[in-house]
C-alpha cells in the first residue's frame, strides 16, 4: 500500500499527495501554445493548463501555465 501525506488547512481544503504520479509524462502531454488566446481558439477553457512554446508571448519556453480570463 502507498504512503500519503494530507495536508490540511481550514474547514474546505484537503491537499493529497501520494501514491504513483509520472510528472513528466503528464508535462510532456501538455499541449503547447504560444498564448492563452491559441489556446482558447483550439478549445482550451480558462483554467486548463498548458505547456508554453519557445515562441510564448510573455514566458519563455516550456512553463508550465494555466489559461486565465481574456
Amino acid at each position: 500500500m502507498p504512503e500519503y501525506i494530507v495536508i490540511q488547512s481550514g474547514p474546505t481544503v484537503n491537499i493529497v499527495i501520494g501514491g504513483t504520479f509520472d510528472f513528466a509524462a503528464y508535462f510532456a502531454a501538455l499541449p503547447e501554445y504560444d498564448s492563452d488566446e491559441s489556446a482558447i481558439d483550439d478549445g482550451l477553457s480558462v483554467g486548463d493548463v498548458y505547456k508554453t512554446a519557445d515562441n510564448h508571448v510573455s514566458l519563455p519556453g516550456g512553463i508550465q501555465k494555466q489559461v486565465r480570463e481574456i
